[in-house]
């Protein structure tokens, strides 16, 4: 193709497609590769800067409650396999009606593991709620490290656009654009790992009822099938909802639409 012949339309195309395989590409890295790793509990360690603008603008966190396998085993890849399968799953379903929406970030969910041991494999719904709360804080607390930087004077220091802090680097420039969503606070899922098997994914969407923005009440009503799970035997039913991934992935974008469009 000449150089002459490169209409707008098919460099806005091009350029289109190569931020769709980027966008993509920076989503599936934090499922296989870089995700998010935090300890059965509310003490949150330090981890690279990339995982506060990754948790921006997601409509929700999906939590997988596992040890730590050992590299290079079945386990490992096992646990591999399963990342890369949601990632897929989801991501799939939510570029369909989201295919707009890729600018700064934005996806519906966050994954995060909560690395166990064998004996602390049971994990209650307060605690996953209280550390999902506690990552909050910190997001919010950690999002100025993610602005650019300021010489003596006060003047901000012309850096490069992206800065490598891990592998995918943040973006400094743009920092402004990355906020923490009324609904990533109010709504977490969490894979079932014991019921999940072949091409049905189990997750259990909960209510943590932590103080947010959000215009009205999260509602699970609508939610069909609702299955059972004894994961969280014992737990109020009212907050917590077992149901397929794909009805939790509808959930969760409708409920972030509503949203948005109440604000």
């Amino acid at each position: 193709m000449s150089r002459s012949s490169l209409n707008n339309d098919i460099i806005l195309r091009r350029l289109r497609a190569s931020q769709e395989y980027d966008h993509r590409r920076y989503q599936e890295y934090f499922f296989e590769f870089g995700l998010l790793a935090l300890p059965p509990s509310s003490s949150i360690p330090q981890v690279y800067l990339e995982h506060i603008q990754d948790s921006c603008n997601k409509s929700t966190a999906i939590y997988s409650i596992t040890p730590r396998p050992e590299p290079h085993t079945d386990a490992y890849c096992r646990d591999v396999a399963l990342r890369i399968e949601i990632i897929f799953l989801i991501y799939e379903q939510w570029f369909r009606d989201h295919n707009v929406d890729i600018d700064f970030g934005n996806f519906v969910t966050k994954f995060i593991r909560i690395e166990t041991s064998n004996d602390e494999q049971h994990q209650t719904i307060e605690n996953i709620i209280k550390i999902h709360t506690a990552w909050c804080e910190h997001v919010e607390i950690s999002l100025p490290l993610c602005s650019r930087k300021k010489d003596s004077t006060g003047a901000e220091i012309d850096d490069p656009s992206f800065e490598f802090h891990g592998c995918m680097g943040i973006n400094r420039r743009q920092a402004m654009f990355y906020k923490l969503q009324p609904l990533f606070r109010a709504l977490i899922l969490v894979v079932d790992h014991r019921a999940s098997s072949g091409a049905e994914k189990l997750v259990h969407l909960v209510r943590t009822n932590t103080p947010s923005k959000l215009s009205a009440p999260i509602d699970f009503d609508s939610i069909s099938p609702k299955l059972h799970s004894d994961m969280f035997s014992g737990h109020d039913k009212d907050n917590v909802v077992t149901t397929t991934l794909p009805v939790a992935i509808d959930f969760v974008t409708r409920e972030e639409r509503f949203s948005r469009e109440s604000t």
